[in-house]
């Protein structure tokens, strides 16, 4: 009779000492009863930390687990649980190696070599309803994006600032560059990446983002740690989703920011233009943009996609009046009174 026992863990890596060390938590287990094997995880004993060995230096990781009959026929499952989640958990540096406890399975070998043999697990993981069920497996029974409770003590290793903008707590947080499966968590993720891009953006007053280039906020080289293309793509297309955002191409490979909307854009004109008396006026769109007037305004600097979109928009409504120049420095604007 097999197990009908799945365990599922969090693998995690330590620094104490200025050395990794490994640790193992069992986050949680599902139980179809068998009356052979009433018993805990703990007292099954099928992983320990014991059983995690890290070599730093060479990125290497072993995790060695012990099925509890040597004929259990979830032993593969459980190691490709545990590959996943040590894959999208660790730096990319390390290697890891699953294998079962030498002498406790009638096919070690044969587990073993499934298990370590990435074009074998990468078939595997192609299958829609294996992905399916490693993702149940390693679906934590609380909050994995519950961000620790801070000790007082800052760690040199984290990042607190990006030049002059302040990091939020779960920058340092290594969950939170992974895409989470689960949808309940992967909304609470998408929410904070959202309002950290707008802010980000915002007080660094950037305008596009390139997903092909470096984007420093996009990676915590401290906890080693970057976001996927796929993840970026995904954060920025919510942001498209919500109107804060458009794809500048059809590839998505730009992405324009908008961190005020094109019609909190055309309200900001209309306040600059009544702050500074320029009812009546005639400006170009480039003093508009980096003249004296504008210096220590929102517009100072605004990008000249954005500006122009606001404009016309104000023209629409008689606010205004677009005249075209010799050249795009030349393109002006009559306000109206």
């Amino acid at each position: 009779m097999f197990l009908t026992l799945i365990y599922i863990f969090i693998l995690r890596l330590r620094e104490k000492g200025g050395k990794l060390k490994a640790c193992v938590e069992v986050i949680e287990e599902k139980w179809y009863p068998n009356p052979e094997h009433p018993y805990s995880l703990e007292e099954l004993k099928v992983i320990s930390e014991d059983a995690i060995e890290v070599d730093d230096v060479r990125g290497h990781v072993r995790v060695t687990f012990t099925p509890t009959v040597e004929h259990c026929s979830m032993a593969t499952v459980i190691g490709l649980c545990l590959r996943v989640k040590l894959l999208r958990s660790l730096p990319s540096r390390f290697k890891v190696n699953i294998r079962v406890a030498p002498g406790s399975h009638a096919t070690e070998a044969a587990v073993n070599k499934q298990l370590n043999d990435k074009e074998r697990v990468a078939a595997a993981l192609e299958n829609p309803n294996v992905v399916e069920m490693v993702d149940e497996c390693l679906t934590p029974s609380y909050d994995l994006l519950v961000i620790p409770p801070a000790t007082g003590n800052q760690d040199s290793k984290e990042m607190q600032k990006l030049g002059d903008y302040k990091l939020p707590q779960f920058f340092n947080y290594p969950p939170y560059f992974t895409l989470q499966p689960v949808r309940d968590t992967r909304e609470k993720q998408i929410q904070l990446w959202k309002d950290l891009i707008l802010d980000y953006c915002r007080t660094q007053k950037i305008f596009v983002i390139a997903l092909e280039e470096d984007f420093p906020l996009f990676s915590n080289p401290a906890i080693e740690r970057s976001l996927s293309h796929e993840a970026r793509e995904a954060f920025l297309s919510i942001l498209v989703s919500d109107g804060r955002a458009e794809w500048l191409d059809k590839r998505h490979r730009k992405c324009l920011i908008l961190w005020h909307r094109i019609q909190e854009w055309a309200n900001i004109i209309l306040n600059f233009v009544k702050e500074y008396g320029l009812e009546d006026s005639v400006m170009t769109v480039e003093e508009i943009r980096s003249g004296i007037e504008s210096r220590g305004t929102e517009l100072h600097g605004i990008d000249h996609t954005i500006l122009m979109r606001a404009l016309k928009l104000l023209e629409q409504k008689g606010k205004l009046a677009i005249f075209k120049g010799t050249t795009a420095d030349d393109e002006g604007v009559k306000f109206s009174n």
